[in-house]
């Protein structure tokens, strides 16, 4: 046995094709004197279709600048208060002033993800409680668990900031646990709801759930360092956030496709890569960020461009091809064949 839309072998008793999960045609004998009951409706995300309408972000390859555009336009705003402000005589802003410009970076990676959304936005509500949900767990939990991990290394490498410490410091103590944080607050709040019904849905929660870690990272960085860091951050480190959470949407929403065509392994697999890869991508970032040597502060900006530049054209391309999720057969209302 076949599918007969891509061709593929079938395993005996298969629901969806393994390949491409397509339903597989069953013939069910009814009596001769059954009399059909009315049509049931097919559920619109059941159908496994790629979306055939995209919001205006992602028509035609100009656009793909639009991003570069608005941060020339968020930094160019930064620098403007920066020298209208310090050539007046009001002195240091006030915190708040300070806070509200370094939440325009965050904003605008928002309304660029949300708009980017093809086929439908989700709840604003569900949103918001992603960021805040994310926002608290920065600030009651994950600077705690870092500052215990790092001790922990310091204390391993006798007070000494060897290679080994700043690797695990790195890589163990801030790129797994800020990216974990993340992963469980995403997961817990997005996987079971219906709203998660395409793809591109998992690089929205992902990115929003980066965005509110990156939002409440930065309250802390200006409030130790004043606006002067707000611009820098604006360009480094908040994209890089919102970077590693669209990494991690990106494995997180074909683990939902894959769980939706009942492969179970696939899935798994998406979902470890939806941890491991940012995991990766931030622990390096922040250990090339640590080094002060000439060459390698050249080769960090290099990269933080090379990385903007792939992953904010790879999350066009997702959109553009936005795949409907399967509800898995073990989901879907039972039907009683009579034969």
């Amino acid at each position: 046995m076949v599918c007969k839309n891509c061709g593929s072998p079938l395993p005996e008793n298969a629901k969806f094709c393994p390949e491409c999960g397509h339903p597989v045609e069953t013939v069910v004998l009814l009596p001769p004197d059954h009399k059909p009951g009315p049509p049931r409706a097919t559920p619109w995300h059941s159908k496994g279709i790629l979306s055939p309408d995209l919001s205006p972000l992602t028509k035609g390859g100009v656009n793909v600048l639009i991003v570069l555009l608005l941060f020339i336009l968020q930094a160019g705003l930064n620098l403007l208060f920066n020298a209208l402000w310090f050539e007046s005589d009001a002195g240091e802003p006030t915190w708040m002033v300070s806070q509200l410009v370094g939440m325009v970076p965050v904003l605008v990676l928002i309304v660029y993800i949300f708009l980017l959304d093809a086929k439908e936005h989700e709840p604003r509500r569900l949103l918001l409680k992603l960021f805040i949900t994310e926002a608290l767990v920065c600030l009651f939990v994950v600077g705690d668990v870092e500052e215990v991990l790092s001790d922990f290394f310091y204390t391993v490498c006798d007070y000494e900031e060897t290679t080994f410490y700043l690797l695990a410091d790195n890589f163990f103590a801030t790129a797994l646990v800020e990216e974990l944080a993340k992963f469980i607050v995403l997961y817990w709040l997005t996987w079971r709801s219906p709203h998660f019904n395409w793809r591109f849905d998992g690089v929205v929660y992902a990115a929003v759930v980066a965005l509110g870690f990156a939002a409440c990272e930065n309250v802390f960085y200006i409030d130790a360092y004043g606006l002067s860091t707000a611009l820098g951050r604006a360009l480094s480190a908040i994209p890089g956030h919102c970077a590693d959470g669209i990494l991690m949407g990106v494995f997180y929403g074909q683990a939902k496709v894959w769980f939706g065509r009942e492969n179970g392994g696939r899935c798994r697999l998406c979902l470890l890569l939806a941890v491991l890869a940012p995991v990766l991508e931030h622990g390096f970032y922040d250990f090339m960020a640590g080094l002060e040597t000439g060459w390698i502060d050249v080769f960090f900006e290099l990269y933080i461009l090379t990385l903007n530049a792939v992953i904010f054209t790879a999350v066009w391309r997702q959109a553009q091809r936005d795949e409907a999720v399967l509800i898995p057969q073990s989901e879907l209302p039972p039907v009683v064949p009579t034969v």
